[in-house]
């Protein structure tokens, strides 16, 4: 099976998870059902990026989730999906991740000190 096939098998079974038909998803994604059933077949030589990225988002999926099926690396993935998520999230919640993503980016760069873990447990002695 190739890599476009498998890809298309893992299309196809997100979408029947998710409830929706080729008619469907193709309406979510803004495209034909002819494009979604080749597609999902395994026909197409090559998917667009683009593509990849909409089809993730009528699937409710992290476009990461596809792009690694495509073999795409995960430093190409993860900024495709921080963009997906950018433009999915409102105002309040886009502002909430960019916090949470500093206050990791200060954690990483400034890692918290645990203190020295003593060899005698409370409540023993050494005795």
């Amino acid at each position: 099976m190739s890599d476009l096939e498998q890809f298309g098998y893992f299309v196809r079974e997100l979408r029947e998870k998710a409830g929706l038909t080729q008619d469907e998803l193709a309406r979510r994604v803004g495209t034909s059902r002819p494009t979604i059933t080749s597609i999902e077949r395994g026909y197409r030589r090559y998917i667009p990026t683009h593509l990849v990225v909409k089809l993730a988002a009528g699937l409710g999926a992290a476009p990461g989730l596809l792009l690694g099926e495509l073999g795409i690396t995960p430093s190409e993935s993860s900024a495709m999906t921080f963009a997906w998520l950018a433009e999915e999230l409102d105002d309040p919640n886009r502002r909430r991740l960019a916090a949470i993503g500093i206050a990791l980016l200060q954690e990483q760069k400034h890692p918290p000190q645990t203190a020295p873990r003593s060899s005698v447990r409370p409540g023993r002695s050494g005795a």
